[in-house]
């Protein structure tokens, strides 16, 4: 679906030694909230991180720079996030997400650039300058004076996706779904399960901290697709079913069954009943499975309109992508995504996004409590 996507630098010296860098914030709002030692904190926090991290970031020396772009608010007023950019040698190698409250955990989203081109925040937090962004979950952000406004936007953006979906046809069930949604980052929710995540998850201990499923990332907007903007459902579901054919061996028809991405998708479009508002997640599940089914029929669906973490977490350990849908009225009317591993003491998820650009191939992390609340799950198991 469309996306309303809308100098921090250091040297590494010797053994775990940094050098940190004065940095100017790019607007007047970034200071409005945090201290001047909580943004000494974040940064070196970042620094650190990245260090840690080098492996994902494909970053090849020690020099690297933690660039600060943008800061990003809650709808409380306060600063809740930091954006940067991860650069070696002035290249664009990925991109992090730092909160900036203390009673939640510092990093929540991260991922690669591989082409050198940021395909998640840095365009639109460089517009708007004049404006606050303020971050309501993943990939949604809107930009308003202060809380007063943002707070009638959200509203209106959820009475809208209401009215979107009665326009459509959507059962009372998809429209139910969207009145109960509450756009935005709960704090005290996010708070909660950076401390459960940890310790309280329903999990046997046989399970790994750390699983990752091998999804190839496929693109809605490739060549021959007829409904680019409304494909990213009929995508996941092609990176769902090209995983269970080509990499786990299942009779399943892929990409080469339909010659190409695009024809396969628009198969896919079909079987799945997608409109122009995209596609909802029963039929999503519906599509799939007689997609899925086409040549042996053992495969059924399972879906989670109110999903947790340990469920992810099963269904990856079972080999068993999941693919998510970011309700309507949370700024990403029905997009679609396929979780493809987790990171469990962390509380975090890694994704591929069937849209965001053609270079959008790399690995995606973000926060469970991000999205947990505002998102539907649906894998799919052999009978």
């Amino acid at each position: 679906m469309n996306k309303k996507r809308f100098v921090w630098s250091f040297i590494t010296l010797g053994f775990m030694v940094l050098m940190l860098l004065v940095a100017k914030p790019i607007n007047s709002f970034a200071n409005e909230s945090v201290s001047k030692a909580m943004e000494d904190k974040i940064n070196k926090n970042v620094v650190e991180f990245i260090s840690t991290e080098k492996t994902f970031f494909d970053l090849q020396g020690a020099d690297f720079e933690a660039e600060l772009v943008r800061e990003l608010y809650h709808t409380d007023d306060s600063v809740l996030a930091y954006y940067y950019q991860v650069k070696e040698n002035g290249v664009l190698k990925g991109f992090v997400l730092a909160s900036a409250k203390e009673n939640i955990d510092f990093i929540l989203e991260y991922g690669q650039f591989p082409d050198n081109v940021d395909t998640k925040y840095a365009d639109v937090l460089l517009q708007n300058v004049d404006k606050k962004a303020y971050f309501l979950g993943l990939d949604f952000i809107l930009f308003a004076n202060n809380k007063v406004e943002i707070a009638k936007l959200v509203e209106q953006e959820k009475e809208e996706a209401i009215e979107k979906a009665i326009e459509n046809g959507e059962s009372v069930e998809v429209i139910q779904e969207i009145r109960n949604t509450k756009p935005g980052v709960d704090l005290e929710e996010m708070e909660y399960s950076f401390k459960s995540n940890i310790n309280s998850i329903s999990l046997n201990n046989t399970v790994p901290d750390e699983y990752s499923l091998s999804i190839t990332r496929i693109w809605q907007r490739a060549q021959h697709v007829a409904n680019p903007n409304s494909s990213c459902g009929p995508a996941s579901g092609a990176m769902i079913a090209n995983y269970y054919g080509q990499v786990r061996g299942f009779n399943v028809r892929t990409t080469p069954y339909y010659a190409n991405v695009g024809t396969f998708i628009n198969h896919l479009y079909f079987d799945m009943n997608s409109l122009p508002i995209g596609t909802n997640s029963f039929s999503f599940l519906n599509g799939l499975t007689l997609h899925l089914n086409h040549d042996v029929n053992q495969w059924e669906g399972v879906r989670n309109g109110e999903p947790t973490f340990a469920n992810v977490i099963n269904a990856i350990n079972k080999h068993y992508p999941v693919a998510y849908v970011t309700r309507l009225g949370n700024g990403e009317d029905y997009h679609w995504r396929v979780i493809k591993g987790y990171k469990k003491p962390q509380g975090q998820v890694i994704y591929k996004d069937s849209d965001g650009g053609e270079s959008n191939y790399g690995d995606l992390v973000a926060t469970w409590s991000l999205i947990q609340n505002q998102i539907t799950t649906v894998y799919f198991r052999m009978k």
